[in-house]
This record gives C-alpha cells, sequence and structure tokens, in this order.
C-alpha cells in the first residue's frame, strides 16, 4: 500500500472537493438553516461529552436527530446537492 504524507502538499491532489459558487440567496438561505444547526449540534455535543445524554441511547440519539431536522437538516443537503450539482454550470472558463 502507497502511504501519503498528508502534511505535504506536494503529494496530494489539487482539490479533493472543488470550491463552491453560491448565488445570494442560497448562501443566505444556508447561514439560515446553519447558524441554529450549529448551536444544536455544539449543545449535544457537549451534552454527549459530559455524559447528560448518551449517543448510544435510542432515545437521546433519536431527539438529537429530531432537532437538526426541526433546524432544516433535509432541506440543507438538498440545498447543498443542488448547489454541488449545478458547479459545473457555474464556473467560467
Amino acid at each position: 500500500h502507497e502511504q501519503i504524507d498528508v502534511m505535504n502538499r506536494s503529494s496530494q491532489p489539487e482539490s479533493l472537493v472543488r470550491e463552491q459558487i453560491y448565488t445570494n440567496e442560497e448562501y443566505e438561505r444556508l447561514n439560515d438553516i446553519r447558524t441554529p444547526s450549529h448551536q444544536w449540534i455544539t449543545t449535544w455535543f457537549t451534552r454527549f461529552l459530559t455524559g447528560e445524554k448518551n449517543p448510544a441511547s435510542d432515545a437521546d440519539w433519536n431527539e438529537y436527530i429530531q432537532g437538526l431536522e426541526t433546524y432544516g437538516l433535509d432541506e440543507w443537503v438538498k440545498l447543498v446537492q443542488d448547489i454541488y450539482k449545478a458547479q459545473p454550470d457555474r464556473v467560467k472558463h
């Protein structure tokens, strides 16, 4: 197996994920979803780390996921996928 030195930039591909081009509306909507969901993730990460909640518990995990869905997780995923698919049409050659 070939090993790649991840600290050596010359051994890495040009780009693993290309830079995304957003419309203003897409950017605003992503931020509208990202801000509250990020706060939710941070809060639950703390709860998991402190033992207040247990990620192995179906009830706790389902509550965490349900919160993400409330904040627009499904919409965020669809929007990011649509943006990614639209990139070839948005890149100017």
